[in-house]
This record gives structure tokens, sequence and C-alpha cells, in this order.
């Protein structure tokens, strides 16, 4: 019988002091050996010499973190290591939950860029896109009439322009855009003229020849074409109407460019405009009439950036130039003339708002750098799109 037990409660001695860590081995592992020998020959005892005494009954067990200190300690450190665990799963799970997915971010970076400008994205095939464009451009600039007179000139433009878009393919938009223009001009204190007519329309089409790949950035191309649809400067009164178109014909190309660099995204684009000239004006300016324009082309170009303040609110920055050659002009009494270049430069504030998934506002605020520039432009975009079902 002591054979069986002993190799029984040094199994039972080692597992008690391997899980507690607090018992020295030797000690407990002599004292358990010593117990189960002794009570043996207790037993035995009363069977040699003579009736059986009846064996008490076992002492009712105890928990161990009654009566020892130390594995109430453990104890604790378990529960505090289960209540970490547990915080910890919960932190993790509000992070995945606060990650956007690879859609998502596509998503909320063409939004980024939509707000920046229309030309630095493209649409889905067979999807139609309405814009409502609201621009306001205040110019002012004093004139000296006399010796000891100044005149103060202030022209204010209001521009409503409707933007139609339809996506032929994934990576080709076609656009058409028709603008209205308000044009109010005033001299002095009592001398004023407005106008309100068709401003210049314009149809292009944007092509995006390579796929977005990680690393590189987003090429797209350009093209647009100008019609005279407003009123020519050329064919007016000078001295008591106002223009709202160029007065001829003129062809645009050129590039944008678009690169994710996180926390923000880089933009930015580079064209070249062809004017054709007309040779079929009759226009009497100071005496002289005029038959003949050759406009200076132009080469312009934008760069900037813009960032998500929100998943609803994003800014962006931009700085545009532009530089126009001379233009020529002919006259009917005198030999041809040239004007000087012209350079335009602005810098550009934006901000776009997602009012719902549909629907959106972006707006921009605009400060002249040179003479020949606004004093500030303040404008507003709401585009929406219209996706077909199939």
């Amino acid at each position: 019988m002591l054979r069986m037990k002993i190799p029984f409660l040094l199994f039972l001695a080692f597992f008690s002091t391997s899980t507690t860590g607090f018992a020295d081995d030797e000690t407990t592992l002599d004292q358990t050996v010593r117990g189960v020998v002794s009570a043996d020959e207790n037993k035995r005892q009363p069977q040699e010499g003579g009736d059986a005494q009846p064996e008490p009954p076992p002492p009712p067990p105890t928990d161990r973190r009654e009566t020892d200190p130390r594995m109430n300690e453990l104890w604790d450190s378990l529960q505090s290591m289960q209540d970490e665990i547990k915080r910890l799963r919960e932190q993790q799970e509000v992070r995945r939950r606060l990650e956007i997915t690879d859609e998502e971010k596509k998503a909320q970076e063409k939004e980024i860029l939509q707000a920046a400008g229309r030309e630095y994205t493209t649409m889905k095939k067979d999807t139609l896109g309405l814009e409502y464009n609201f621009n306001y451009q205040y110019y002012s600039y004093d004139i000296i009439s006399q010796a000891t007179e100044v005149e103060r000139h202030a022209n204010h433009n209001l521009t409503n322009s409707m933007y139609i878009e339809y996506a032929f393919l994934d990576n080709l938009t076609w656009n058409l855009n028709m603008p209205f223009v308000y044009k109010w001009d005033k001299t002095g204190t009592d001398q004023s003229i407005s106008t309100t007519e068709l401003d210049d329309i314009s149809t292009g089409l944007q092509y995006q020849p390579l796929r977005s790949k990680e690393g590189w950035p987003v090429v797209i191309l350009l093209g647009r074409v100008t019609f005279p649809t407003g009123q020519s400067p050329y064919e007016i009164n000078i001295n008591e109407e106002l223009a709202t178109g160029n007065g001829y014909y003129s062809a645009f190309g050129g590039l944008s460019l678009s690169k994710t660099i996180d926390p923000v995204i880089a933009f930015g684009n580079i064209g070249y405009t062809y004017n054709f000239k007309d040779e079929s004006l009759s226009q009497r300016r100071n005496g002289l009439e005029l038959t003949g324009i050759s406009p200076g082309d132009s080469i312009s170009g934008s760069v900037g950036m813009g960032f998500s303040l929100s998943y609803n609110v994003s800014m962006n920055f931009s700085y545009q130039y532009s530089y126009q050659m001379n233009t020529q002009y002919t006259w009917r009494e005198i030999p041809k003339t040239d004007s000087g270049s012209r350079t335009s430069s602005l810098f550009y504030i934006g901000a776009g708002f997602r009012l719902s998934q549909k629907y959106s506002i972006n707006l921009k605020v605009g400060i002249g750098l040179t003479d020949e520039d606004p004093d500030f432009v303040v404008g507003f975009r709401i585009p929406f799109q219209f996706a077909s079902d199939g």
C-alpha cells in the first residue's frame, strides 16, 4: 500500500511546489513522504494488536487563498492581467472600426481633388454630372482724367455657370460649360454701366491614359475649345457697353497631375492656349477703325495641395500663374500695333464640405497678386452626379 501511494504523493508534492512557487521543494517533499509513512504505520498497528479502529474522517477541504496570503496576491495579479487583456481587445476593436477601407480612402481622395478643381478627376462610365458654379470678381483701379481729377473705377463681375459632363468610359469624360455673366462697372460716383449676357461657351475632354499605380502620380490629359458666344469687346461701343466674352476662338491643351503624399494630396496642371486671330472686325476706337486682331497665345499652370480635416471637410491651397504673349492689332488708317505681354497670378484657398453621400459644396477664395488680376475672387460649386442603373 505504501509503495503505491508514495509515487502518487510525490507527483502531488511536485505539482504543488511547481504551481505555487512559494514553498521550498526539498522541505515539502520530505514532509509529504514522512506523512505518508506515518499514516501507513498507524493503520497497521491496530490490525496487528487487535480490533481495527475506524479511520477518522478526512478534514474538510480548505481554500488555500484563505490560509496563504501569497495565493491571494497571485489571484489578484491574474485578475489584473485578465482585465488588461480585455481592455486591449476593446481598444483593438475600436481601432478596427475607425480604420477606413481602401475604397473609402480612394473616395475621400477623389472628394479632395474635386474640391480643388474639375481637371483632377474623371467619372465612372455612363455617369452624368451637373454642376452649378457661382463666381464673383472685383476689380478696382484709378484713372487720371485731368491734371487735378482722378476717377475711381470699380468693376463687379458675377458669373453663373452650368457645367455638364458625361463619362463615355471610366477614363474618358466629356464636358460642356455654359456661363451667364452680369457685369457692373462704376466710374466715379454718378456713372455706371451694366450688362447681362451669355459668356463664351466651351467644351472639352478629360482622358486618363494610364491606370493609377502606387507610387506614381495620376495623369489626366485635358483638351478644350472655346467659342466666342459672349459679347465681343471688339464689336461694342466701348463708351456705352461692356463685353462679356473674349471675341475669338481658342483651343487649350494640357495635363493635370495628382499624387497622394500622406497626409496630403499634391496636385498641379500645365497647359497651352492657342488663340485664333480675327480679321473681320470693324470697330471705331479713338477715331480709328480696328479691322483685325491676332491675340497672343498663353501658357498657364498651377500647383497646390489638399488634405482632409474630417470625413466631411477638406481644405486646399493653390497658386495659379499664366502668361499671355503680345497681341497684335490691325488698323485701317495706320500700321499694325502690338500690346505688351500680360501676366496673371492668383493665390487660392478652398474648402470642400460633404453634405451627404450624394451632395457636397466646394468654396474658394482667391487674391490677385498683379495689377492685371482681380482684387479678390469668391466662388462656390455644387456638383451633382447621376449614375446609370446598368
